[in-house]
């Protein structure tokens, strides 16, 4: 497991279950760009994709569930994975990635609109370009 960030000290009590996050994959082992991986948050459940949605509702490591691992940038010219020649290369502290679902759409962190909101995980992204704004 590679765990994400630690949660910050002055953080709310109600807001550090959803930000404790790891990063697992069915056969273990490092992860690797085109690799599928799986979010398991603190309650156990897995981030799943559902339309535009994700939420972290079920223990299952599904088709829901799976995301593809893609380098920022090396999206292939069909939209639907990272080129070829990325397949195989590890996953390093530095890199920047982009999730993909199962619907094809690419996670995205929106802003929040107003003070005091967190901000939004939705898979509505199309491309690598609009994945990183």
């Amino acid at each position: 497991h590679v765990l994400v960030r630690p949660i910050p000290h002055n953080l709310p009590h109600s807001q550090r279950r959803i930000t404790s996050l790891a990063i697992e994959k069915a056969t273990g082992g490092p992860v690797f760009f085109g690799n599928s991986i799986y979010i398991r948050c603190l309650n156990g459940c897995y981030l799943d994709v559902e339309s535009e949605g994700i939420m972290a509702r079920w223990r299952d490591r599904g088709l829901w569930q799976s995301l593809l691992i893609e380098r920022e940038g090396t999206e292939a010219p069909h939209k639907r994975g990272p080129i070829a020649s990325e397949a195989n290369h590890l996953v390093q502290h530095g890199d920047v990635v982009v999730l993909r679902a199962h619907t094809g759409r690419l996670l995205r962190l929106l802003p929040p609109t107003a003070t005091g909101e967190l901000p939004q995980l939705v898979a509505t992204a199309c491309s690598h370009a609009e994945a990183q704004r």
